[in-house]
């Protein structure tokens, strides 16, 4: 029990971290777009470390589940090590880097929703509802790439803001 406790409790503040960073970014997203890109690299960072601590939570409880968290993890570090230091010009690859993390996430919230279903019906429709907006707002990044250039900070603010309305929802809800 204190380790369900302690896992809603992480999830809930990711989903504080995930809700401020997607205001503050719907507030002035133009004026210092490489401080806003810095606070989306934290806020990946933040999530990897939180789906690897999730990880060591479930190591006895599910071997699938906890390996999925394990790369999920390392992957969402890996983002956010890329837009807080990248080396190439940020700016152009951001649209790409922001696609594949949001398609890979919302895919693995698909798969990992059926583990929610016995717990609570309405977290797991959440769950699906947004992992399936982050699969279309990961599509409309790639496949449109002037939407991506005039629009992507509008789309990422509202996939943080959608994601982090679901992480605080896991509090009450699983």
């Amino acid at each position: 029990m204190i380790q369900r406790k302690s896992i809603k409790r992480l999830s809930t503040m990711l989903g504080i971290i995930y809700i401020i960073v997607a205001v503050l970014s719907f507030f002035n997203p133009w004026s210092d777009l490489k401080n806003v890109m810095l606070l989306f690299g934290a806020a990946a960072i933040l999530k990897g470390i939180f789906e690897l601590f999730f990880r060591n939570k479930l190591r006895g409880y599910n071997g699938v589940l906890a390996k999925v968290s394990l790369g999920i993890g390392v992957f969402d570090v890996l983002v956010g090590i890329i837009l807080l230091f990248s080396l190439v010009d940020k700016f152009l690859a951001l649209p790409v880097v922001f696609a594949i993390w949001f398609i890979v996430d919302s895919i693995v919230g698909l798969l990992l929703a059926e583990e929610l279903k016995s717990s609570s019906t309405l977290y797991y429709w959440l769950v699906m509802i947004v992992s399936i907006v982050g699969v279309l707002i990961g599509a409309m990044l790639v496949f449109n790439p002037m939407l991506s250039v005039t629009s992507f900070i509008y789309l990422i603010s509202t996939y943080l803001l959608i994601n982090g309305i679901s992480e605080c929802g896991s509090m009450w809800y699983s």
